[in-house]
C-alpha cells in the first residue's frame, strides 16, 4: 500500500467531515437536514474503514472492521433515497422507502456472517472485502435507489418554472448525485473486479457540491449572509497552509538538533503570528465585498426611490418606479407587481377581495409569462397581511404550518417566484411584489431582503396616500358630475316650462278658435236651413209647369244637394265641438266615426288614400261624451293619415263588439312605418312627438289617453298584423265607468 491510494479517500472523508459540522451548526436551517448529517456522518464511516484495511496488515483484522463498517453503512441508501424525497417535496416513494430500510435491516443482520462478507482480498491498493452470496442484494438496492433519485431529479428540473431552482436541482444531481452512484460503483471490486474502488473520488462531487453550496445555496441556508462561517473557513484554509508550508520546509530544511528544531518552530510560528492577522482581514474584506458588492449602492437606491414617489399621485407610477428600481438594481430575469383591491361585502355578509392583478412587470426573456391574476386564498391573503415581511421559499419551508406551506409554495411555483413581497399599509393590501431570479443565478442575501422590505414600506404607504387622492378625485368628479346633470335637469325642466306655456297659450288660443267655429257653426245652421227651405219651395213651383227648361231644374237640385253637404259638415263640427257634460249621453259609434270622416274630407280628397271602414251588424249604444270620443277618433285618423303615402296608404277602422266582457274594441290601422318598442312608452306623455319641430305640438295622443282615461278605456299601440303599420286600440266599457277603473287606468297607462 502506498500513500498515493490513501489521498483519495483521505479528501473524501474531510470533505464528509467538514459538511457534517457544517449542516450540523445550522438547527432546522433547511428542510431534512438531520438526513444530510447522517448521510455525511455514515460517508465518514466509510471512509474510515477505507483507510483502515489498506493501511492494516491483516487480513483478520480487514475482515471484522469491514464487516462492523457494513453495520452502519448499509443505511446509506435508504437515508440517500429519504433526503432527496424530502429535499424535492415528493411524497409517493414512502413505501418503497420503509421496504429499503426493512431490506437493510435484514441485510444488517447478515453483516457479521459471511453471507454478506465472505472475505477480504489483497490488491494493489490494500485489501478489500469479497462478497458474500447476499451481497448482489445490497447493490440491487443501490441501483433502485439510484435511479429513482435520478428520476425524480429529472422530474422537478422539468417542472420548476424559476431557473436558479433548475440550476440547483443539476449542482444537486452533478453534487450528490453523482456521489451516490461513485459509491455505489464500489460493489465492483467486492464482486471480484481488480479496479481501484470508484467511490474513493467521492471528494470530486463533494468538490462540485460545495461549490453550488455556496454559489447557489443549495440546501437553503442563506450561507452568504452568515459571514462568520466564511471567516471561520478562512481560518481553517490558512491555518492548513501554515501546516503545509511547515511540513514543506521541514522536508527542504532537516534539522538535526533539538535546539535547532525549537528555534526553527519558533520562528515559523513568529513569523505565522505576524502575518496571520493581516492576511486574514485581507480575506475577510475580500468576502465582504464578493457578498456586498452589489449592495453597496443600496443606500443611495433608497434616498432616490424616496425623493420620487414623493412627487408621484399615481398608484400606476409609483408601481411601475418600484418595478424598474428593483429590476435594475438587482438585476433580475423578471418582476412583476400585483395591484390589489378595494374589498366588497360578499352575499353571505363576509368580505370578499378580488383577484390580485398584474399592473406592472419587467422581465429579461421573453420565455418568462405571468399570470394576468392571482388569486390567493384566504389563508395566504392573511398570512400577507400579517407578515407584511418578504417571504421566501426557504421562510416558507422552515417557518410555516404544512398545509399553508405548501399553498403558498404553489402559488411561488405558479407565478415563478423567489421571493413574494406583500405591500400592506393600516391592515390595507396594496398589492404583492413578485421577484423572480437574478440573472447571475445568485441566492437572494439579508442586504437583499431588507432593501426590499424597506422599499415595500415606502411604496406602501405612498400606494395608501395615492389611492386616498384617487378617491378624493373621483368623489369630486362624482360632484362635479352630479351638479351638471342636476344643471342639465334644471336647464331642461325650463325648457319644457317655456314650451308648456307656449302649448297653453296655443291650447287657448285652439279652444277660442273652437269656440268661435262651433258659435259660427250655429250661426250658419239657420241661413243654410233656410236657404235649403227656399230652393226647396221654388223647385216644387217650377216641377208644377211643364215649360221649365229641365237644365234649370237640375241645377237647382245641385244646390239643394250642396246645401245638405253643407248643412252636415256644420253639424259634424257642431258636435265635435261640444264638451263633454256631466251626464253621459248615448253614443252610436258608426255616427262617431261618420262625422270625423266628414271632418276630414277635405284633406282627403287631394289623396288617393283608401279608409276602410269593418263595423258589425249590432253595436250597441254606451255611455259617454260624443264630443270627446270624436276628438279621439279625430286625432287617431288624422294621425295615420300623417303617417302613410298619399298616393297608396290604406286606413282600416274597425269596430268589434265583445258581448261577455261588456266592451267595444275600436282600432285604427295603418301600412305606414309604424311605431318603433322605444318610442312606444313615451308616447301619450304630454308634449312628447316624432315629428319634426313646427310640425307637431305632442298633444294630440296625450289628448286621447286623457279622453280614454275619462271614460274608463285603455288606449294602447302595437304593430299591426294586417296591414303591417301602426295599431291604436282604444277598449271602451258599455257601462259607465266608476271613478276607481279611471284611476286604474290611468295609472296602467
Amino acid at each position: 500500500m502506498t500513500v498515493a491510494f490513501c489521498i483519495p479517500p483521505l479528501l473524501s472523508l474531510i470533505g464528509f467531515g467538514w459538511l457534517a459540522w457544517f449542516a450540523s451548526r445550522f438547527r432546522s436551517a433547511f428542510p431534512a437536514r438531520n438526513l444530510f448529517v447522517g448521510i455525511c456522518i455514515l460517508g465518514c464511516f466509510l471512509y474510515i474503514d477505507v483507510l483502515i484495511i489498506f493501511s492494516i496488515s491483516s487480513e483478520t483484522a480487514a475482515l471484522w472492521v469491514s464487516r462492523i463498517d457494513h453495520l452502519f453503512i448499509l443505511y446509506l441508501i435508504p437515508l440517500y433515497l429519504q433526503f432527496f424525497s424530502a429535499y424535492l417535496g415528493i411524497d409517493r416513494y414512502r413505501k418503497v422507502i420503509r421496504i429499503v430500510y426493512g431490506a437493510s435491516f435484514l441485510l444488517m443482520l447478515s453483516a457479521p456472517t459471511n453471507w454478506l462478507i465472505r472475505g477480504m482480498r489483497h490488491h494493489d491498493f490494500g485489501y478489500w472485502a469479497i462478497g458474500g452470496k447476499l451481497y448482489w442484494l445490497v447493490g440491487l438496492l443501490a441501483a433502485c435507489s439510484i435511479t429513482i433519485v435520478f428520476s425524480m431529479l429529472l422530474q422537478a428540473i422539468r417542472n420548476t418554472r424559476r431557473f436558479v431552482y433548475r440550476i440547483k436541482l443539476i449542482y444537486m444531481g452533478i453534487g450528490f448525485g453523482v456521489l451516490g452512484l461513485l459509491i455505489g460503483l464500489n460493489i465492483l471490486p467486492i464482486l471480484g473486479f481488480s479496479i481501484y474502488p470508484p467511490g474513493n473520488f467521492a471528494f470530486v462531487p463533494l468538490g462540485i457540491f460545495a461549490f453550488g453550496l455556496f454559489r447557489y445555496d443549495l440546501l437553503g441556508m442563506n450561507l452568504l449572509v452568515r459571514r462568520g462561517l466564511l471567516y471561520g473557513l478562512t481560518g481553517l484554509v490558512l491555518s492548513a497552509v501554515y501546516a503545509t508550508a511547515l511540513w514543506s520546509m521541514h522536508l527542504v530544511f532537516p534539522v538535526s538538533d533539538d535546539a535547532s528544531m525549537l528555534l526553527f518552530t519558533f520562528m515559523f510560528f513568529l513569523l505565522v503570528g505576524i502575518s496571520i492577522g493581516p492576511l486574514q482581514n485581507r480575506l475577510q474584506e475580500w468576502i465582504d465585498g464578493w457578498i456586498g458588492r452589489d449592495a453597496r449602492q443600496y443606500p443611495s437606491i433608497i434616498r432616490a426611490l424616496s425623493q420620487d414617489i414623493l412627487t408621484l399621485q399615481e398608484s400606476h407610477r409609483i408601481a411601475e418606479r418600484l418595478v424598474d428600481t428593483v429590476h435594475e438594481s438587482m438585476k433580475l430575469t423578471a418582476c412583476a407587481f400585483y395591484k390589489g383591491q378595494t374589498t366588497k361585502q360578499g352575499t353571505d355578509g363576509e368580505e370578499e377581495q378580488e383577484a390580485l392583478k398584474v399592473a406592472v412587470f419587467r422581465t429579461s426573456s421573453r420565455e418568462t409569462v405571468f399570470p394576468e391574476i392571482y388569486r390567493p386564498d384566504i389563508a395566504v391573503r392573511e398570512t400577507l397581511l400579517s407578515h407584511a415581511k418578504t417571504i421566501s421559499i426557504e421562510r416558507v419551508r422552515m417557518h410555516m404550518e404544512a398545509s399553508l406551506s405548501s399553498r403558498l409554495l404553489a402559488d411561488m411555483e405558479t407565478l415563478g417566484a423567489s421571493l413574494i413581497v406583500p405591500l400592506v399599509c393600516q391592515r390595507h393590501l396594496h398589492g404583492v411584489f413578485i421577484v423572480c431570479e437574478k440573472a447571475s443565478g445568485e441566492p437572494f442575501t439579508s442586504e437583499d431582503t431588507r432593501l426590499l422590505d424597506i422599499l415595500a414600506g415606502q411604496s406602501a404607504l405612498a400606494l395608501e396616500n395615492a389611492t386616498t387622492l384617487e378617491q378624493l378625485r373621483q368623489l369630486n368628479q362624482e360632484l362635479e358630475n352630479k351638479v351638471a346633470e342636476r344643471t342639465r335637469s334644471l336647464q331642461e325642466a325650463l325648457e319644457n316650462t317655456r314650451r308648456m306655456q307656449e302649448q297653453m297659450i296655443r291650447s287657448e288660443s285652439l279652444a277660442s278658435i273652437g269656440t268661435l267655429v262651433a258659435g259660427t257653426a250655429h250661426e250658419l245652421n239657420n241661413p243654410l236651413a233656410s236657404a235649403d227651405s227656399l230652393v226647396q219651395s221654388v223647385l216644387e213651383e217650377l216641377r208644377e209647369h211643364p215649360g221649365i227648361d229641365a237644365d234649370l231644374l237640375e241645377d237647382l237640385t245641385f244646390i239643394r244637394r250642396q246645401l245638405d253637404k253643407a248643412r252636415d259638415i256644420v253639424r259634424s263640427l257642431l258636435g265635435l265641438s261640444r264638451q263633454g257634460a256631466n251626464q253621459p249621453e248615448s253614443i252610436d259609434f258608426p255616427d262617431v266615426i261618420q262625422d270625423a270622416l266628414k271632418v276630414l274630407h277635405n284633406r282627403l280628397k287631394h289623396t288617393r288614400i283608401r279608409i276602410d271602414v269593418v263595423l258589425p251588424e249590432e253595436i250597441p249604444e254606451f255611455p259617454g261624451s260624443f264630443g270627446d270620443i270624436g276628438r279621439l277618433v279625430l286625432n287617431l285618423v288624422d294621425n295615420a293619415i300623417q303617417a302613410v303615402d298619399p298616393l297608396k296608404g290604406i286606413i282600416r277602422l274597425e269596430v268589434s263588439v265583445d258581448f261577455e266582457g261588456r266592451r267595444i274594441i275600436f282600432r285604427c290601422d295603418d301600412n305606414g312605418p309604424g311605431v318603433p318598442a322605444d318610442v312606444r312608452k313615451d308616447l301619450f306623455k304630454p308634449f312628447f312627438t316624432t315629428k319634426p319641430p313646427g310640425q307637431g305640438t305632442g298633444l294630440g295622443l296625450y289628448i286621447c289617453h286623457e279622453i280614454a282615461v275619462r271614460h274608463g278605456a285603455q288606449i294602447q299601440v302595437e304593430t299591426s298584423p294586417i296591414l303591417g303599420g301602426a295599431r291604436f286600440q282604444v277598449t271602451f266599457p258599455m257601462d259607465a265607468p266608476s271613478e276607481s277603473t279611471r284611476r286604474t287606468n290611468d295609472a296602467d297607462l
